[in-house]
């Protein structure tokens, strides 16, 4: 069985062979994946992030894939919702297993069926990005009861996140705010944003004030020290509500991969707090880490609004599954915006 992954940390990913096609368990659901899409966390995978915890046995192949879309082909006890032959999206953490290939089993709460009319392609470009970013939304304290007349900035606003981030609000009412480079300006705009910045302008930055912020785009500096020279943690206003913060790349991970599990989540959870109370001494502000949770309520309110014909599509390309090994290892690749997705046979 093909599927794409790699043999060691820091190596390019690659086709793999799998020599026995899974079996599903009590609760989980067999898929033959039809289409998937890279997600940045696939990348930093691949060169061991998060390891002491995501492979502490250190098994390899590695299959990547964060999601995709695929026709249900076997199911486990205990499923009664899902059949054999339906569609289903498929968004999984890091500690299920990747999505890279032919057939793959996984947890019922990570695969969800999705309408006729919607595509393959994309339910694969917005099943994590938007299953992630809904987290993030609602850790920041917004949701679709509260949202009409927030100003709520996204930064990251052109990538598969902020892309699913600006239609759910723009739809809930939300004034949206997109941070992002100004060549994609235009197409943010066409999404729902009733504002677009360059990251690169500081004045426009510094001038931001929002309600809440989805922090898509975090700084390469993850110490606490960056907390404090962020113009978006400084754009933060009460008017509206209590305001909220939240970024989906945290510190800990990191601290974990180079520390070990238990001293990287100790010192983690340290920095993790002491950012939480500087947000609430000098902005009376939620601030919150998301990590990705396989949570079938997201997953299915995503294809919902994705598979509506309220949404616009968020993938900017796709290609046949042999070109994935040749742009997921293309390290000089300028961003693209939305996402990318790869199409089986």
């Amino acid at each position: 069985m093909k599927a794409f992954g790699i043999q060691q940390y820091h190596q390019p990913i690659a086709e793999i062979s799998i020599d026995q096609s899974p079996v599903p368990g009590k609760g989980q659901v067999a898929v033959a994946m039809r289409a998937v899409s890279i997600n940045p966390v696939d990348h930093h995978i691949a060169e061991g992030y998060g390891a002491p915890v995501m492979n502490r046995r250190k098994r390899f192949p590695v299959v990547l894939g964060r999601d995709g879309c695929g026709e249900v082909t076997a199911i486990g006890p205990g499923i009664t919702d899902i059949r054999v032959g339906q569609r289903v999206a498929v968004a999984v953490s890091p500690l299920t297993g990747g999505s890279y290939s032919q057939l793959a089993v996984f947890p019922r709460r990570s695969v969800e069926p999705i309408p006729d009319q919607m595509s393959d392609i994309e339910a694969a470009g917005v099943a994590y990005a938007g299953s992630t970013v809904l987290q993030a939304i609602h850790a920041a304290g917004v949701s679709a009861d509260n949202a009409a007349g927030r100003r709520i900035c996204i930064n990251g606003a052109s990538g598969g996140l902020g892309a699913c981030a600006i239609q759910l609000l723009s739809h809930w009412g939300a004034e949206v705010i997109g941070i992002c480079s100004t060549h994609n300006h235009d197409w943010v705009k066409s999404l729902g944003a009733t504002e677009v910045i360059d990251y690169r302008d500081k004045a426009a930055m510094a001038a931001i004030r929002a309600n809440a912020v989805i922090n898509a785009a975090p700084p390469s500096e993850l110490k606490l020290k960056a907390v404090l020279k962020d113009p978006l943690a400084r754009s933060l206003t009460r008017f509206g509500g209590t305001p909220g913060y939240s970024t989906v790349v945290t510190p800990m991970i990191g601290m974990i991969t180079v520390l070990g599990a238990l001293p990287g989540a100790a010192l983690g959870m340290t920095d993790y707090l002491r950012r939480k109370a500087w947000f609430l001494s000098m902005k009376g502000a939620t601030y919150r880490w998301v990590i990705f949770r396989e949570q079938t309520e997201a997953l299915r309110e995503v294809v919902s609004f994705f598979g509506s014909s309220s949404a616009q599509p968020v993938v900017k390309q796709h290609y046949p599954i042999s070109e994935l090994p040749r742009i997921f290892n293309d390290s000089d690749a300028q961003p693209l915006p939305g996402k990318t997705v790869f199409t089986w046979d």
